[in-house]
């Protein structure tokens, strides 16, 4: 089954099995695919199959910070594909189909992936930090988080 794995932030390592059961993912401890990111919504974007066409979609939940994925912001919902890297709030996540049935493989697959993805994530942190710094300042401009230009996938 195909799967969302956590590339950086607090939650890195974290990985979710998809289902035909729609996952939530945001702040709010109640939910499973809990991130700790004070830039991700409470409930912040669900997947969920569709059994139409048998793919993952990904949907925004009016998020105040919206989804971005391989560097392109997501107005309502997209179809997910393979190695595509998902953005909400500073946690950068990807959607893989690659079988990772051991913590082993995981590991494996998240350094890499973040080897390939490193200039966005250091370009991620720099933003969060500089963000997290202005607020403690009272300089924060609003809605400062958008990545643009993703790595490739291949």
């Amino acid at each position: 089954m195909p799967k969302i794995v956590i590339l950086s932030g607090e939650n890195i390592g974290d990985w979710y099995e998809l289902s035909d059961i729609p996952m939530v993912f945001g702040r709010d401890e109640s939910l499973l695919a809990e991130l700790n990111d004070c830039f991700v919504s409470f409930r912040h974007a669900k997947i969920r199959l569709d059994p139409t066409d048998n793919d993952f979609y990904i949907r925004d939940l009016q998020s105040r910070n919206g989804i971005i994925i391989n560097g392109q912001r997501v107005e309502k919902f997209k179809r997910l594909q393979d190695k595509d890297l998902i953005q909400l709030g500073y946690t950068l996540m990807t959607f893989t189909e690659e079988p990772l049935d051991e913590y082993r493989a995981v590991e494996r697959f998240v350094a890499r992936t973040r080897r390939r993805c490193m200039p966005l994530i250091e370009q991620l942190n720099l933003k969060r930090d500089k963000l997290l710094k202005d607020l403690n300042h009272g300089t924060h401009a609003q809605n400062a988080i958008t990545i643009q230009g993703a790595p490739s996938t291949n």
